[in-house]
């Protein structure tokens, strides 16, 4: 029985932390234009807003303000909104301007939600290991990705169509083909962990949502109870026995027989079965959602096309696998199409409307008498990177070989990263830009696509009858996503 006493000091506590957060998101002086009213109540306002309709928030502050810089407050934090003209400022910094490395943590809360904070030898392992051992995966995620979808792809008996929720489906293929790599064959077909990890990359993201919001003096309990509902806890008791043996075995092997083997032997690793398990969480969250969501809309986008250019797409990637002699890394450098829409989606839907998460470092003088305050979260403004008109021709269009075309136009050969869904020129921020784009980006575009080429060369998809067009875009805080409950007819090719 909590006493009386216990209780009163328990919530004196909760409102001061309540108090504290609120006079944070409330109290910026630094001369900077802010979306909504001054005080409580506008700051309760403009954060609704900015959870449920994030778009029309950044649109109201580039109208107002012409492209200037603006102050967006939200529930975790006040974010300080930068235009293309920073693009630059954000790829080329030395880290003395910006920390990338703390804002990333932050946006996920990884020391709660993970109870990871240094990612060093995650980043190392995908920008060495990972990449050095792509030609060696690519047989592996095939193999996989035919089994999955053999599983997955079921007729309907009533029908004989397969007609299915694609976004939840792919979610699950996503999983079990990149875990084969991450964690190799035997886990990777297991119903039970790949459930278990699905539920906790779920849950993750909801945690990291509701923690964002808590005031950071209750979040060690708030992270408690997630961690016994849904959190860590289950996956990692899985994980444990699994590498605790890859520990073993790297001891004696010579090879990374799976991306954990590679994080055992990577030098910067904490080498304890349970900062590596740890790790293969943040793995799979990583590898999971963001090439889910990717995977989706593209093919939502593909299955708007013209018969005949889909038949493009199939053409050259059947004409790739042959010259190269199958599925390497060489013929898929050669799919050029559906690198050209992937890279277009990313451009037009994207992931989020905003990204490149930076925290100051120093007091920031944009030079008009306003400055950013050193210890602020900054942010680049997706939209008028992807839309700029004077970059990107007919910019509203959604045209899936809008990058095609310009590579074929430059003559530029397969091995130039320009217009390519992995570049981070600072023209397409999907996964960043500069020395801290996302590591994990090469992996990613290998992966996906093995899976659209080999759905292309072996199904063809069109819309249930009377849906017109790709499904709308779904949108939360600042996450892009398409409808969950959309679908696509996969019809079997003979």
């Amino acid at each position: 029985m909590i006493s009386l006493p216990a209780l009163t000091i328990a919530i004196a506590a909760f409102l001061a932390a309540l108090y504290y957060r609120l006079y944070q998101a409330t109290s910026y002086s630094g001369g900077l234009p802010c979306i909504g009213e001054p005080g409580i109540l506008g700051f309760l306002n403009a954060a609704v807003r900015c959870r449920a309709d994030m778009k029309g928030v950044l649109e109201e502050g580039r109208m107002r303000w012409g492209g200037r810089p603006f102050v967006v407050r939200t529930f975790s934090g006040i974010l300080f909104v930068l235009g293309s003209e920073f693009v630059e400022t954000i790829k080329s910094d030395s880290d003395k301007t910006f920390d990338q490395t703390n804002a990333f943590t932050q946006v996920l809360l990884q020391k709660y939600t993970l109870d990871v904070t240094d990612r060093t030898a995650l980043v190392n392992v995908l920008r060495t290991s990972v990449n050095r051992s792509m030609e060696s995966y690519i047989g592996p995620l095939l193999e996989e990705t035919q089994l999955s979808i053999n599983d997955a792809f079921k007729p309907k008996p009533e029908t004989g169509l397969i007609d299915i929720p694609i976004v939840h489906v792919l979610d699950a293929l996503i999983a079990r083909v990149t875990n084969r790599v991450i964690v190799g064959e035997q886990l990777c077909r297991s119903p039970e962990y790949l459930q278990v990890m699905s539920r906790f990359i779920r849950n993750m993201r909801k945690h990291a949502g509701y923690l964002r919001i808590t005031p950071p003096a209750l979040r060690p309990i708030l992270s408690y109870i997630f961690f016994f509902t849904g959190g860590r806890r289950e996956p990692l008791k899985g994980l444990r026995p699994y590498v605790k043996a890859c520990i073993e075995e790297s001891e004696i092997a010579n090879e990374d027989k799976s991306m954990v083997h590679a994080l055992i032997r990577n030098p910067a690793s904490v080498k304890t079965v349970e900062e590596i398990s740890k790790r293969v969480l943040f793995l799979n969250f990583a590898s999971t959602h963001t090439s889910s969501v990717m995977l989706s809309r593209t093919l939502f986008e593909i299955a708007t096309l013209p018969r005949t250019e889909i038949d493009e797409i199939r053409a050259e990637v059947m004409q790739a696998l042959k010259e190269e002699g199958g599925w390497t890394k060489k013929a898929l450098s050669r799919f050029g199409r559906i690198d050209s829409a992937l890279t277009e989606v990313g451009r037009v839907f994207g992931l989020a409307h905003v990204g490149s998460h930076r925290i100051t470092l120093q007091d920031l003088n944009l030079g008009d008498g306003t400055c950013i305050p050193r210890g602020a979260t900054v942010v680049i403004d997706h939209q008028p990177v992807h839309f700029d008109e004077e970059y990107y021709e007919d910019p509203d269009k959604c045209d899936l070989l809008r990058f095609y075309k310009l590579r074929q136009k430059e003559a530029r050969p397969a091995t130039d990263p320009k217009h390519t869904f992995v570049s981070a020129d600072g023209h397409a921020l999907v996964f960043g830009t500069g020395r801290h784009a996302c590591p994990g980006r090469f992996f990613a575009s290998y992966l996906l696509k093995i899976i659209i080429g080999h759905i292309l060369l072996n199904y063809d998809l069109s819309y249930p009858s009377g849906v017109k067009g790709s499904p709308k875009t779904i949108q939360f805080n600042r996450a892009i996503f398409p409808d969950p409950r959309a679908t696509l007819i996969f019809t079997k090719r003979h």
